[in-house]
């Protein structure tokens, strides 16, 4: 199976596979792959003559092995994309026709959809071509994932900003990629630093209430801080809904309670058990087993999932719990 940077590099150094299958429920990094061969592949002065943009919901297998059995008009190779390629009927059909093609020939399909791997028209794809699952980055991994493309793009962002980032925006790459090249345009003549008053100004979280802020005040037992966020949240209901507050701390205790039953607790064996890299966020949970005793941290875990359940009306007799209650009668459970 190949990787992104791997798929990248062999493309820049014009190296290509007859065919690629993109796959996967992240559509970013298939978009982004999708985008680069459709420049690189062919000279922009035969994109007219050898490459060819299919739509899924109106193509059909046949239209693809036909178009992918023609040679290239004067040039050495042809290019058929065929985007969301998850639309067309009957598509795993096409892999009775894996290495019939031209040599000439490079077909690349944008399928945007979880790929069942035991299928014959996924794991003949790995062996006739290239192979790239995209996957959803889980939100645990968001602030190592952030900082890394901020890296890629000369931004230094610390740990908290990129965690206000990733609460603010969530697992939504394409957002994020735009909101990240806007702030290098921002900070490109000061260093290339985002400060928190940067993110505030100009992505628009605050860089005092968010969630972010509202779990470290819960990781440290900050109760006070804590409620002036929830207050906050409580006025502001349209931009900081309690259905995001909840994911939050569920994957915090939900990590915390595998640290609690570690045989050793040490930097290394939570960063194997979570698949962390980053020491600042082993010791968020370094803190919680300090103070969070497992029972709580179970107890914890349940009361989260009482209060998702009240927030979309179950047990509360068909209406819905206000959101400011919810979170601080929530809270309250937590500190107390």
């Amino acid at each position: 199976m190949a990787t992104y940077s791997e798929i990248v590099e062999s493309v820049r150094k014009r190296d290509y596979a007859p065919f690629y299958l993109l796959v996967g429920e992240e559509p970013y990094f298939i978009d982004e792959l999708t985008a680069l061969m459709e420049k690189r592949v062919i000279p922009e002065d035969e994109w007219d003559f050898n490459r060819t943009i299919l739509y899924g919901d109106n193509t059909s297998v046949a239209d693809i092995v036909n178009e992918a059995r023609r040679f290239p008009m004067m040039g050495d190779r042809q290019l058929i994309v065929v985007r969301e390629a998850q639309l067309v009927e009957h598509i795993e059909a096409l892999e009775a026709h894996y290495g019939t093609f031209p040599d000439t020939t490079v077909l690349v399909l944008a399928y945007k959809k979880k790929a069942d791997k035991r299928k014959a028209f996924f794991s003949k794809a790995e062996k006739t071509g290239k192979l790239f699952v995209s996957e959803t980055i889980p939100d645990y991994k968001m602030q190592d994932f952030i900082q890394s493309a901020a890296a890629g793009k000369k931004l230094m962002l610390s740990p908290d900003v990129a965690g206000m980032l990733a609460d603010y925006l969530g697992n939504d790459l394409e957002k994020l990629m735009n909101e990240l090249d806007k702030l290098a345009l921002i900070v490109g003549e000061r260093g290339g630093a985002v400060t928190p008053e940067i993110v505030e100004q100009y992505v628009g979280v605050s860089k005092v209430f968010n969630n972010f802020e509202l779990l470290r005040a819960v990781i440290n037992r900050d109760a006070g801080k804590a409620f002036r966020i929830a207050q906050y949240f409580a006025r502001n209901e349209k931009e900081h809904p309690i259905q995001a507050t909840l994911p939050v701390l569920f994957n915090y205790f939900s990590n915390l309670m595998i640290v609690c039953y570690l045989p050793q607790k040490n930097n290394a064996a939570i960063k194997a058990a979570l698949g962390l890299r980053g020491d600042f966020q082993v010791r968020d949970y370094l803190t919680g087993l300090r103070m969070y005793q497992t029972r709580k941290v179970y107890d914890i875990i349940h009361q989260i999932r009482m209060t998702d359940a009240r927030s979309k009306g179950v047990d509360t007799t068909g209406t819905f719990a206000d959101s400011g209650d919810l979170l601080r009668e929530l809270l309250h459970f937590i500190f107390h």
